[in-house]
């Protein structure tokens, strides 16, 4: 891709390059940047503090918050958009609420949505389990003892200003890249909501107008802004920002009593489970309450349906393979090979999803042969996914690895044990739970995929994002929310039958 956009009739040229740096195109990466800044302030914000109250008080109702909080960052953020835009839209429930206030006008609501800013929040909503998860997992590794020593000399206050948040610090603010590289890298929420950024420029410009030259040519800044990122986090923090979505605390934690301040501060998380959850859900089923819009959504939605299944499966069993494989490595042999290779796979992840789909399109699509079977079948998006989400998948099962004590391992391989054999008669025994969900994971990411999918997707291999967004170009809202909600199921499938065959056959621990 990189060699193709200096490529001019057969010689090097910067040619394609002189569309890129314009003041046009600024103003798509500055809405970037102000989508990506906006969206991890709010969840910072909110991840910090739900992250604090469920690692480090005694809050109540943590086994029911901590899994419905997670639930933003399993579904996908396209859907938070349609429903945000049906809730804030000119005909929308609350829209017609929030009119009624002063100063507040129906139209001014609409365009806040259909805004960098309205934008914003909706991946900030979608986007905030990640701070929160490192961050309540920053918390607990603080050493007690030293939160105790504190209090000898000041109040709770001070302890956690002079003492908690500083030593918790690296890790949240580890999390905040991730949140601000994926918000960058965003291309569902703000093509939905039609706001111009640096992903909708480069679908635009390479599905709309055809014009290849130009959209590889834009892919160059997008992906060194990115790698800028990445590397400057890596070099000041020295962190791996996706370690902490999977890893758990040990040691002793030291809780800090609410008393009075239970209640509310309950309230509160319950009030942010509304806005991230509940509302946004809601309005999808109000809005599609009625047979025929099921009826005439699945109509639409049925070879769609069947693909999503059907890739997923194969996709995420392709991921946890590779987890399985690469993850053992990357544990086994900590050399500065195998991170490097760490390092060059987290890129894959924060790499634009539309990116990955243009180079995806510039490396398959040759005359003949393999190249073009893979490009005109669904093996290019199965290579999509594995592209897209083998860090989550290799990252999750590395960490997996590290829980199981290498005494273990050591003595096995003293007594002879192949590779083969380790995995069989010691790993997969151990680590089931984790491989299941990390299976589970990985369909719920690879069912919900559109940034890449819905440019490299060959005809008749449509999947339910891109029906869905064909849905919204050409049916009535009602028909659109129905065919989100199918979305939803189907991508929240295996995570709802895992939760009822756990509940039957006992608590499995992540």
């Amino acid at each position: 891709m990189l060699w193709g956009s200096f490529n001019v009739g057969g010689s090097p040229s910067v040619e394609n390059y002189r569309d890129v740096f314009t003041r046009r195109n600024a103003s798509f990466f500055l809405n970037s940047l102000l989508l990506a800044s906006l969206s991890t302030l709010l969840a910072t914000l909110i991840g910090i503090f739900l992250g604090f109250l469920l690692g480090k008080t005694d809050i109540p109702l943590k086994w029911a918050l901590r899994p419905l909080l997670l639930l933003p960052f399993i579904i996908p953020s396209y859907i938070y958009g349609l429903a945000w835009a049906n809730l804030l839209g000119k005909s929308g429930f609350l829209n017609n609420m929030l009119s009624n206030l002063p100063f507040v006008t129906a139209e001014g609501i609409s365009n806040f949505i259909y805004s960098p800013f309205g934008a914003s929040m909706v991946l900030g909503l979608a986007l905030f389990p990640i701070v929160m998860v490192v961050a309540e997992g920053s918390f607990i590794g603080v050493n007690a003892s030293l939160e105790e020593a504190g209090l000898l000399f000041g109040g709770r206050g001070r302890v956690m200003r002079e003492v908690l948040f500083p030593m918790a610090l690296r890790g949240i603010i580890s999390g905040m890249v991730v949140v601000f590289v994926l918000a960058f890298s965003e291309f569902g929420v703000p093509f939905l909501l039609g706001v111009k950024v640096f992903t909708t420029k480069i679908f635009t410009e390479f599905s709309v107008f055809y014009n290849e030259k130009t959209a590889t040519a834009l892919c160059l800044p997008l992906v060194l802004f990115t790698v800028l990122i990445m590397t400057l986090e890596r070099i000041f923090l020295g962190a791996r920002p996706l370690e902490g979505l999977a890893r758990g605390a040990g040691g002793r934690t030291y809780y800090y009593l609410l008393g009075k301040g239970r209640i509310p501060y309950t309230v509160a998380c319950v009030v942010i489970l509304c806005l991230s959850v509940f509302l946004p859900l809601v309005s999808l089923v109000m809005d599609s309450w009625s047979l025929g819009a099921y009826v005439r959504a699945f109509s639409l939605a049925g070879t769609g349906m069947v693909n999503t299944l059907v890739f997923g499966v194969i996709g995420a069993s392709l991921l946890t393979l590779l987890g399985l494989i690469l993850g053992y490595f990357l544990e086994k042999y900590r050399l500065p090979p195998t991170r490097e290779l760490g390092f060059s796979m987290l890129l894959l992840f924060a790499v634009p999803a539309t990116v990955i789909g243009v180079g995806l399109i510039k490396l398959w699509n040759r005359p003949g042969g393999l190249s073009q079977w893979i490009y005109g079948t669904f093996a290019i998006i199965l290579i999509g996914y594995v592209v897209r989400f083998s860090p989550l998948a290799v990252r999750f099962m590395g960490d997996a690895y590290r829980q199981v004590p290498r005494s273990i391992s050591e003595a096995a391989e003293v007594s002879g044990a192949g590779w083969w054999r380790l995995m069989v008669r010691i790993f997969l025994p151990l680590l089931i739970p984790r491989v299941v969900m990390t299976w589970v994971l990985s369909f719920i990411f690879c069912a919900g995929e559109l940034g890449t999918t819905i440019l490299v997707c060959p005809p008749g291999n449509e999947t339910l994002p891109i029906t869905l967004f064909t849905v919204m170009a050409n049916s009535p809202a009602e028909v659109v929310s129905a065919t989100a909600i199918i979305l939803l199921v189907v991508v929240l499938l295996p995570l709802i039958v895992l939760l009822v065959l756990s509940s039957r056959v006992g608590r499995w621990q992540y």
